[in-house]
């Protein structure tokens, strides 16, 4: 810088220091080598956390108030969203879980009604091919000639079960009510029946195995001897007399109903016997004349 003429150094010095720094290339070029380093700038967190800042007196920070709640402890906003949305997804599952429910029980429902309808089906179309009666021959119809082996290596035939009379019991495993009369077969501790019991078990040997001795079981291998006794459902059991006639067919879900049927089975044969004696004492007609228009009938 040039000094005018007539001015002192003192002045020149004075006015350099007060007047600002000229901008130009070169300066700011000097100002850039100068520059100190940039610091990050400071955050919210920074003020925050800066000595005097949220302090109490006595230089502790006062505790907050949990994130989300106002300062009257009144829940804030998101946190009412997230509860209400929360409570949409509880509401949502529970219905959909009682919809489910309620789907489960009218289905098992619907089965349980198409089973039955079904079974009438079944026996409708076999009426009508002429398989008819289903529970077994009927009532008063001998029984059919057959033979067949039983699960002690014997066999048996229509002319063993004539000369005394008898119960004819078809069973399967795969029948819940056959199961359930099979447990209590293998499990009564009471006396035998009156009469011979012959037992066909369609299914496993297991079964067949846990019956008492005095049972006759016959071998399942005898596929014939359903077909020729008209059985198609099960339980089925058929009762015949000493002369090998039907006397009474049923549905027995428990021994009780067998022990029932073979007790009307001997008060029958009672009976016939009796009137058979008084007629030979000459209050009826003869024996044989009766017998013969028995056969004729």
């Amino acid at each position: 810088m040039r000094r005018p003429i007539g001015q002192p150094d003192d002045l020149l010095d004075a006015r350099r220091e007060e007047r600002p720094p000229r901008g130009g290339r070169h300066l700011r070029r000097g100002r850039r080598a100068r520059r100190r380093p940039r610091r990050a700038p400071r955050t919210v967190a920074h003020r925050r956390d800066a000595p005097g800042h949220g302090h109490g007196l006595d230089g502790h920070r006062p505790r907050r108030a949990p994130r989300g709640d106002g300062p009257t402890g009144t829940p804030s906003r998101s946190r009412d969203r997230r509860s209400r949305v929360s409570g949409a997804w509880i509401a949502a599952f529970v219905a959909v879980s009682l919809a489910a429910l309620v789907t489960l029980v009218l289905v098992l429902g619907l089965i349980r009604q198409l089973g039955g309808i079904l079974e009438r089906v079944e026996t409708l179309l076999l009426d009508a091919e002429g398989l008819a009666p289903l529970h077994g021959l009927p009532v008063g119809s001998p029984l059919p000639s057959f033979q067949a082996t039983t699960a002690a290596g014997g066999t048996v035939s229509d002319a063993d079960v004539r000369g005394h009379p008898g119960i004819f019991l078809f069973l399967d495993v795969d029948c819940a009510p056959c199961r359930a009369l099979l447990d209590e077969l293998s499990d009564d501790d009471g006396p035998p029946l009156p009469v011979p019991l012959y037992v066909l078990i369609e299914g496993t040997t297991e079964a067949r195995e846990r019956l008492p001795g005095w049972i006759v079981t016959i071998n399942p291998e005898a596929t014939s001897l359903p077909r020729s006794f008209r059985s198609s459902v099960r339980p089925n059991a058929i009762a015949f007399d000493a002369r090998g006639v039907v006397v009474e067919r049923s549905t027995p879900n428990a021994i009780d109903h067998l022990r029932e049927m073979a007790e009307r089975i001997i008060i029958a044969e009672v009976e016939e016997g009796r009137g058979r004696a008084e007629r030979q004492r000459g209050e009826g007609p003869p024996v044989g004349a009766m017998e013969g228009s028995e056969r004729e009938g």
